[in-house]
């Protein structure tokens, strides 16, 4: 089955509380918004796509890109992917912005893609061990 259709067959990411934390980016009216905010004159979208890539044995999740606010920060996307992937509170997850450095727990979303975006999105690299630094 193609990545394609494994997103398809995904209807909501929520926690087991049924609370939808982040949205999904894959249709093209939210492709337009994130298009659209982006060409305003503060240049800082509402919401910001970020996309998440396995690395090493790190579970694939069925869907990659996700709008999230801005005001978010890394510990909440950290909770968050433990939740979505059915992992005990003590398992870690690292995560990484390109390939190359891991930020810090308190560090906004909006920070990160102001300075490290790729295109209009943040590329997120998660694992369940250290890969990077």
């Amino acid at each position: 089955m193609s990545d394609l259709n494994k997103n398809q067959d995904h209807n909501k990411d929520e926690d087991p509380n049924g609370k939808t934390f982040l949205q999904e980016s894959l249709n093209e009216s939210d492709q337009k918004t994130l298009t659209t905010d982006s060409n305003h004159t503060n240049s800082n979208p509402l919401k910001i796509e970020i996309n998440f890539k396995a690395v090493g044995n790190a579970p694939i999740l069925k869907r990659r890109k996700f709008l999230l606010e801005r005001s978010k920060n890394i510990k909440f996307i950290v909770e968050w992917l433990k939740k979505y992937m059915k992992l005990e509170p003590k398992d870690q997850i690292f995560l990484y912005v390109n390939q190359e450095f891991a930020p810090s727990p308190d560090a906004d979303i909006g920070t990160i893609y102001d300075c490290f975006k790729t295109g209009n999105s943040v590329i997120f690299y998660y694992c369940i061990t250290p890969a990077w630094g």
